[in-house]
C-alpha cells in the first residue's frame, strides 16, 4: 500500500504508552495536535481515492487501466477508513485522560 507510512505516523502519534506519567494539561494541549495529524492522514489517501476515479474516469478506457484503479480506489477508501479510526480514538483517549488526570 502505498501510503502505509501514514497508518505508522498516526498510530505512533496517538499511542500512550504510559498515561499516567503525564498531567492532564498534557493531554488538552495534544487534542488539537492529534486533530491535525488525524487530518493529514485521512487526507493523503483521500487524494489517492480521487486521483484513482480521475484514473477511472479518463480516455480511452481500457479493462486493465480501469481494474487496476478501482482496485486501488478500494484500498485507498480503506485507508481512509482506518485512519480516521485511528484519529478518533486518539483524540478521545487524550480527551479521557485530560479530565481523568486533571487537565
Amino acid at each position: 500500500m502505498p501510503d502505509g507510512g501514514v497508518h505508522v505516523v498516526a498510530f505512533w502519534f496517538g499511542f500512550d504508552f504510559d498515561p499516567d506519567d503525564r498531567p492532564g494539561s498534557y493531554y488538552r494541549a495534544e487534542i488539537p495536535k492529534r486533530q491535525w495529524v488525524m487530518a493529514v492522514s485521512v487526507a493523503i489517501p483521500a487524494m489517492a481515492a480521487v486521483a484513482s476515479v480521475r484514473s477511472i474516469r479518463t480516455l480511452p478506457r481500457e479493462v486493465f487501466w480501469i481494474t487496476a484503479a478501482s482496485v486501488f480506489l478500494l484500498i485507498a477508501l480503506a485507508a481512509v477508513v482506518f485512519c480516521w479510526m485511528i484519529g478518533i480514538e486518539s483524540i478521545e483517549s487524550a480527551k479521557y485522560f485530560a479530565e481523568r488526570f486533571g487537565g
